[in-house]
């Protein structure tokens, strides 16, 4: 072979491999494209975030400014008395603007979710990625320590440390990151066992690449679809957590508007003024929803067996 094709075929490998992340990327999209259920998550997901950044620009009245001549006026639509157009929502128990607050509540609760997922998984995954990699006896004091964690609904575990804590958002996102982050450390834990075993990790192993290289390089990299699905999908999960702690008192500041604050105020005027739960309710769900598709549309796209 002469030393030009020798070049060619070498800068032919060179340019294969450099597109691979490319075109993989390529066809995760166009999977996920191709999946309406996904799209229409993902979208929802981009609205909510548009509103949550947008909220000083959106709110009409300010969320805590109280007006008790307007005390549980009904939204608009419905063909009540005191029905005002400057308050489509209604108004809460308090004269509060009820639309107001679901905008302000939104950057709560995308804020705690998003934090939340980012260092749950960060922390999980990490440890996770140890104990499978390096097994011993590492491995068995993580992993009993994640049996006894998973034990305990995690609901629970945060209504705990978050009662343990004490109100405020630091607080708020600290409990929920310890109360989730087992979900990630069993996952990963179980993939880093079957990727440790390849071929590419054994040959690294062999021209003496370090542990920490090896993981990191080419271990943890193998893994980031999975981590990707579960974050997306815990993301709903998270939210209707930090709506239940908020129901229940011990998550951020009463001053701070939060839709599950907003679903224990009006309770206990259900029967009067529905629209005071009915509205938090209502978008909770949808946000939860649209995380869900989103989810299973990455899950699709980036499962190998679903191929």
């Amino acid at each position: 072979m002469s030393e030009g094709s020798g070049k060619s075929i070498a800068l032919a490998t060179t340019l294969e491999r450099a597109s691979r992340p490319r075109s993989e990327s390529r066809r995760v999209l166009a999977v996920i494209l191709r999946s309406k259920t996904a799209v229409f998550g993902a979208l929802l997901l981009g609205l909510y975030l548009i509103m949550a950044i947008l909220a000083p620009v959106l709110i009409r009245h300010d969320p805590n400014q109280q007006d008790l001549n307007r005390r549980l006026a009904p939204p608009i639509g419905l063909g009540l008395p005191d029905a005002n157009a400057d308050y489509p929502l209604g108004n809460d128990n308090l004269g509060r603007d009820i639309l107001s607050r679901l905008i302000v509540g939104s950057r709560v609760s995308l804020l705690v979710g998003v934090s939340t997922v980012i260092l749950a998984s960060l922390v999980g995954s990490i440890i996770g990625a140890l104990a499978g990699y390096l097994r011993g006896w590492f491995d068995n004091i993580t992993m009993r320590l994640v049996d006894i964690w998973m034990a305990f609904p995690s609901l629970l575990l945060a209504i705990s440390f978050g009662a343990a804590f004490g109100q405020g958002l630091f607080n708020l996102v600290l409990a929920l990151v310890l109360s989730n982050w087992v979900v990630y450390s069993r996952i990963i834990r179980a993939q880093v066992l079957v990727v440790r075993e390849q071929e590419f990790v054994v040959a690294a192993h062999a021209i003496g690449a370090s542990g920490l290289r090896i993981l990191v390089r080419h271990v943890l990299p193998n893994t980031l679809s999975s981590i990707l699905v579960i974050a997306t999908l815990q993301l709903g999960t998270v939210v209707i957590t930090e709506a239940s702690m908020s129901f229940l008192g011990v998550s951020v500041q009463s001053s701070i508007p939060t839709w599950g604050g907003m679903l224990s105020d009006g309770r206990q005027f259900i029967r009067e003024a529905w629209w005071l739960s009915t509205f938090p309710g209502i978008v909770i769900s949808i946000l939860v929803l649209a995380a869900n598709l989103l989810g299973d549309g990455l899950r699709d796209a980036l499962d190998p067996y679903l191929q």
